[in-house]
């Protein structure tokens, strides 16, 4: 909009993004903490996660993800609290 994009990436380092990206233009960045689940390409995998998640009172601000025609899928979350949403995940 209005000459404007938003994207959402990951990187392992921040230092790295911002060169990759100071070529393009790219002048505003943000960072957030996020984490990574990769599960099973499946019906329903998805909501399991999310389940344990939830039911331990943690919410979820936002989830994305990408899927291909192999056998698993990488999702990334946002937590309020990602270490005890990962502890959760893990048991």
């Amino acid at each position: 909009m209005q000459n404007e994009a938003t994207f959402m990436l990951t990187a392992d380092s921040m230092a790295k993004a911002k060169k990759a990206l100071a070529p393009l233009g790219v002048t505003e960045l943000k960072e957030e903490d996020v984490f990574t689940v990769e599960m099973t390409n499946k019906p329903g995998e998805l909501q399991k996660v999310a389940k344990k998640i939830g039911d331990a009172g943690i919410n979820i601000i936002y989830r994305y993800g990408t899927t291909t025609a192999g056998r698993s899928a990488t999702c990334v979350f946002a937590t309020p609290d990602d270490a005890q949403a990962i502890k959760i995940i893990n048991k």
